[in-house]
């Protein structure tokens, strides 16, 4: 089923992949609010939604960002070339973007054609009352 403004995963053919997350790209242009308004829309819905995924990269973390690892040695950051340590946002555009656009659901192995369907219905019905909220 094709949602317009959101890109589901697609395995490759021969995959037969066992969910636990599912990421969709949700895209603003198209999404009102994008991947913050749908999440939020699911969620009044009942679907467990997270937008980001998480708030912000790894090397965006304190242990990378001040080089606090074991005591005050700072290891294994002195072994790196210096444009390797260089995590400022404009060097990692892909990153930011990507997380400024997923929307995460959780969902499991466990679930079914009915359930996925199900999902695909709420998904569907959220998109389309953003849509008619900016009509």
């Amino acid at each position: 089923e094709s949602i317009p403004g959101v890109e589901l995963p697609a395995p490759e053919p021969d995959a037969d992949p066992a969910w636990w997350r599912l990421g969709l790209i949700v895209n603003d242009d198209e999404i009102p609010g994008g991947n913050r308004a749908l999440g939020a829309a699911l969620r009044e819905r009942g679907l467990g939604a997270a937008p980001r995924y998480v708030g912000k990269p790894a090397f965006a973390c304190r242990v990378f960002r001040e080089r606090k690892t074991f005591g005050t040695s700072s290891w294994p950051f002195p072994l790196a070339r210096a444009e390797a340590l260089d995590w400022a946002p404009e060097n990692f555009p892909g990153v930011h973007a990507f997380l400024d656009a997923v929307l995460v659901l959780a969902i499991n192995e466990r679930y079914e054609d009915a359930h996925v369907d199900c999902v695909l219905g709420v998904l569907a019905e959220a998109v389309s009352a953003l849509r008619g909220a900016t009509a």
